[in-house]
């Protein structure tokens, strides 16, 4: 046979294309070697199990665009056995149609066919769909789209318009988050966005966004004027979206019955500002505003220095949020209704040059003549005054690497009905706050990305 139309690739190529945690992960195995054949009909992996025997999975498009499994070969004893099956097996597919057809109905979310006004399509999308420098963000999006299941019907609508991008955008990331970390996503209801089940319990996701305004401040360059922005403004921006996500759970999603007696999260993203090179620091503290928010406390800058970074006990009531003629109250855990509310999940990281930089990672597209740098800070574990350590790194180098859960924060709701179990989110930031002892607690991935920039450039 002509192995020259079979090739070895790595993991992240494999995941980019398929997102099916769980289908063809479900087994108690270890993954070995990825591949793909005759130009990605089919994908391969071979795997190990616990009892040290070897098996691969064969995977082809179905009718719907995703990649499934079709067949699979198990019980031998060495990998260069398993590869010699696997190339033989690979051989006879190399006339096959290019779907293996399964019975799905074939509804294909073609994301960059567009079916919206040129005057109403957002920016970034226009940019996706015709720049040859994001040509691996809109391979992998595309590949995602695939996999997505749409079940309110207008994801593509959204996606590409002016008032859908950012919250639609959002939504894949999560989707990517979730089946990298192989939960398993279940499809029987449309509402809340994602419904995620571990073993016998269940976890409910609604994911929400903070988007640009025409009104929105920049932040200040003096340290007291960004001090103000920080306490109040970001607070009120965030007071917005989470607010009306509990209204909509009180009158209408706690009615429903698959979302009675379970932890429910709100997945908040904020858009509404994209840091430039001089101000990255300042947008790399959003997160502490949110926190702020949500507990009505501020952890002062004196119990940082004394080292109380992992137990902190020293804060300030906030009571409200102020910013020029409007006010709300601090404290959104307190709030009427909030006990329903069992964490928020936040990002800043969920943007086009993640998509890009994750698509670069899984090599889609052409990539020689781009550039991409990525300067930014990380969470310093070494520091006792709460620094971040600043980066830049070349995400075309060797040694890049990246995931989907960086830069991802789960804060937990103490007086949450329905508590979420943290190790379900086991690779991601988890700040809690203890009332009645009056301790916050926080784990931090080690080093973890804060906030960063991407900048992509053309070598032609």
């Amino acid at each position: 046979m002509n192995q020259e139309l079979i090739n070895q690739i790595s993991e992240e190529k494999f995941n980019a294309y398929f997102h099916k945690g769980s289908s063809a992960r479900d087994f108690l195995c270890q993954e070995l070697e990825w591949y793909e054949a005759y130009e990605f009909k089919v994908l391969a992996v071979i795997l190990i199990d616990f009892d040290n025997e070897y098996a691969y999975i064969l995977l082809g498009r179905d009718e719907k665009k995703q990649f499934r499994c079709f067949d699979l070969k198990s019980c031998f004893k060495s990998l260069e056995e398993t590869r010699l099956s696997l190339f033989d097996e690979l051989s006879k597919l190399k006339n096959n149609s290019d779907t293996f057809e399964q019975g799905e109905k074939p509804v294909i979310n073609d994301i960059f066919k567009i079916i919206v006004k040129d005057e109403n399509l957002h920016p970034h999308f226009k940019s996706l769909v015709s720049s040859t420098l994001y040509e691996p963000a809109r391979n992998l999006i595309q590949e995602l789209a695939y996999n997505y299941c749409d079940l309110d019907g207008n994801f593509i609508q959204q996606f590409q318009s002016l008032n859908g991008f950012n919250a639609r955008l959002w939504e894949l990331y999560l989707f990517a988050y979730f089946n990298h970390n192989n939960f398993h996503l279940s499809s029987e209801f449309s509402i809340p966005d994602f419904i995620i089940d571990f073993g016998d319990n269940t976890c409910l996701i609604e994911a929400t966004t903070v988007n640009e305004g025409k009104l929105d401040e920049k932040p200040p360059e003096n340290k007291e004027e960004l001090k103000k922005y920080l306490n109040n403004y970001l607070p009120i921006k965030y007071g917005g979206p989470l607010t009306k996500k509990l209204k909509k759970y009180d009158e209408d999603y706690s009615k429903l019955e698959h979302v009675k007696g379970k932890p429910f999260v709100i997945a908040l993203h904020d858009y509404h500002y994209q840091p430039q090179w001089q101000d990255i620091g300042a947008a790399s503290r959003s997160s502490v505003s949110l926190e702020q928010y949500l507990y009505g406390l501020e952890v002062t800058q004196e119990s940082i220095r004394k080292g109380k970074i992992e137990s902190r006990k020293d804060f300030q009531v906030i009571h409200k949020h102020e910013w020029k003629h409007k006010s709300i109250p601090s404290n959104f855990f307190n709030l009427p209704g909030a006990e329903n509310i069992s964490a928020i999940l936040f990002s800043n990281a969920g943007t086009v040059p993640k998509f890009h930089r994750m698509g670069r990672l899984a090599n889609l597209g052409s990539n020689e003549n781009i550039a991409i740098y990525r300067e930014g800070y990380r969470y310093n574990p070494d520091s006792i005054d709460g620094k971040p350590l600043h980066f830049m790194q070349d995400v075309t180098s060797k040694e890049y690497n990246e995931s989907w859960n960086e830069s991802m924060t789960m804060f937990h709701n103490p007086r949450a009905k329905y508590p979420v179990d943290p190790s379900w989110f086991n690779n991601i930031n988890h700040i809690y706050y203890d009332y009645q002892n009056d301790i916050f607690s926080e784990y931090i991935v080690p080093y973890n990305v804060i906030n960063s920039i991407t900048v992509v450039l053309s070598l032609e």
